[in-house]
């Protein structure tokens, strides 16, 4: 599958593709991606059966690779949608694309796209690090909201639903 949304391309995963299995290997030994909780990148970026016959619909629970030109440059996981319409995003970028403001580009591109897309989702969620300033700042820069602290990591959400009460 390749699905088109604004400049990015979202793709899953192929072991046939040399490129993807470089690319997995990269990440997962990127310490810094290791350092803020991608540590099941291997379990994670696997053909699975899941995968939808519809092959331009995105699916809850399964992960996919993000190109930007036709050149690999991030990951995405969509966690579970859960019966509240909330589904945990995860993304990150491989280390030749990180500080060229490309987390906003992504994390606004992917986000919009979900909740326009996904049926019956209504909000997204992600954890990031209270260490992770740079991530924190680009959530905040796209419109997610910090919502608790757990242990170590923030929860941050999008969009802002609680007005909507």
């Amino acid at each position: 599958m390749k699905l088109p949304i604004g400049k990015l391309t979202i793709t899953d995963f192929c072991l046939d593709k040399k490129e993807h299995l470089k690319f997995r290997r990269d990440l997962s030994s990127d310490p810094l991606f290791l350092k803020y909780g991608f540590r099941h990148i291997q379990e994670q970026l696997a053909p699975t059966s899941n995968v939808s016959n519809d092959f331009n619909k995105l699916m809850p629970n399964h992960s996919y690779l993000l190109e930007l030109d036709g050149k690999l440059m991030g990951y995405l996981h969509l966690g579970d949608l859960n019966f509240a319409g909330i589904m945990k995003l995860e993304y990150g970028l491989h280390e030749d694309y990180r500080g060229q403001d490309l987390s906003y580009l992504v994390l606004k591109e992917v986000s919009d796209y979900l909740l326009n897309h996904v049926e019956n989702l209504k909000q997204l969620r992600g954890d990031i690090s209270i260490y992770n300033k740079f991530s924190i700042n680009t959530a905040e820069r796209v419109g997610y909201y910090r919502k608790a602290r757990n242990d170590q990591n923030y929860d941050y959400r999008y969009p802002d639903l609680r007005s909507k009460r």
